[in-house]
């Protein structure tokens, strides 16, 4: 299904995922700066990998013009929140090393998810 068909519900479901899964990276990634696990190495470098694939196609997706809808939460929010997270956040490359930068790229495109609507606000339009 095109995102732009998605109704309120499905469109929160996606910015929360999103976000979940880019919580769940952060924590590893700090996890492995802390303790150096090798067994996360992988781990992280897959899930970046994906996360920064998905977000940018979306991306893609949404800046297209015939993608527009007139749905409120789709242009005033979820358009510019996936666009900032795909622009700002997940910028460094899959294979660059695991650190502290990396972790501040997953960190801002957590930030650029709940800019514009905390993620409560997305979890309330969710379980509405």
């Amino acid at each position: 299904m095109e995102l732009k068909n998605f109704n309120d519900k499905e469109l929160a479901e996606r910015i929360i995922v999103y976000y979940d899964r880019l919580t769940d990276l952060k924590n590893m990634i700090d996890r492995y700066i802390t303790n150096s696990d090798i067994n996360l190495e992988f781990k992280i470098r897959r899930e970046y990998e994906a996360l920064k694939a998905e977000i940018r196609e979306d991306a893609n997706y949404l800046r297209q013009k015939r993608n527009r809808t007139e749905n409120k939460l789709y242009s005033d929010y979820f358009v510019p929140s996936i666009n900032g997270a795909a622009t700002y956040g997940l910028i460094e490359k899959v294979n660059s090393k695991i650190n502290v930068k990396m972790s501040a790229t997953v960190e801002e495109a957590l930030y650029r998810l709940r800019k514009l609507k905390p993620i409560d606000e997305w979890r309330k339009i969710l379980s509405a």
